[in-house]
């Protein structure tokens, strides 16, 4: 059983600290964004496409995997600048060179501090540390999101995405058909992971999750189904489809 207490306090330090480590990454290295959004195919005639609120994927992308002399963004930052010895930002810039991408079937809710989710791709647990997503998620929900590894739990760099169930089929068929296993996941350099998590957020992106979110169980049957825009979508002063009786864009609408 997770200590609590000590993980959420280190959370709040730790997510403070990635805010202004994230702003500071912008702000200096100016991240490649519309690299990004192409890779993501949400640039269209050289302008992105994108709603506001999920231009944060587009950013986060664009900080871990645009390399244009060879490192990504955090690899020039660390190279070049020193955080103070056993501080939080150390830390923080430390989990960003260790970031993982993944999609997360949340297992168990407790509320006010984070969720228990499996690693779908590599087969793994996880606490992740969350105190806004533990008020609005609930056990089945999968996202497709980047984590830091920070000591006994994990946390998103802030832009987690829902996957809908026809998109996690189609994903599951997909590497299902290059024969991949858990340990040859772990194991995949970074481009063949850009390419993959671009593959993922495009999907989720074209089948509109980010305007509604349908809860479900890891699907066990095969064949892709199409990918395509749901024309019934959640305004965002409607009731959330998770029951929570919150308008969507207080609650999962986030």
């Amino acid at each position: 059983m997770e200590d609590q207490d000590g993980i959420l306090g280190r959370y709040r330090r730790m997510r403070s600290a990635s805010r202004e480590l994230n702003h500071t990454l912008m702000d200096r290295c100016k991240p490649p964004v519309k690299e990004a959004a192409e890779d993501l195919g949400v640039l269209v005639n050289d302008t992105i496409v994108l709603d506001l609120d999920r231009m944060p994927v587009v950013m986060d992308y664009a900080i871990h995997h645009c390399r244009p002399d060879g490192r990504n963004v955090v690899e020039r930052f660390a190279a070049e600048h020193r955080p103070s010895p056993a501080s939080d930002t150390e830390a923080v810039l430390a989990a960003m060179q260790q970031a993982f991408f993944s999609l997360f079937q949340v297992r168990d809710v407790v509320e006010g501090v984070g969720v228990r989710v499996l690693d779908i791709l590599r087969n793994r647990e996880h606490f992740l540390a969350d105190v806004n997503l533990s008020q609005s998620t609930v056990e089945g929900v999968v996202l497709a999101s980047r984590v830091l590894p920070v000591e006994d739990f994990i946390m998103t760099t802030g832009a987690p995405l829902p996957v809908g169930a026809e998109v996690l089929e189609w994903i599951l068929k997909h590497l299902q058909g290059t024969g991949l296993s858990p340990d040859d996941v772990r194991d995949m350099p970074a481009q063949a992971w850009a390419e993959l998590e671009a593959m993922v957020i495009g999907a989720c992106l074209l089948d509109d999750q980010n305007q509604q979110i349908r809860y479900q169980d890891v699907p066990r049957s095969a064949g892709p189904p199409p990918i395509r825009n749901e024309s019934d979508r959640v305004g965002r002063n409607d009731p959330c489809p998770c029951g929570s009786g919150k308008k969507y864009k207080k609650c999962c609408g986030r």
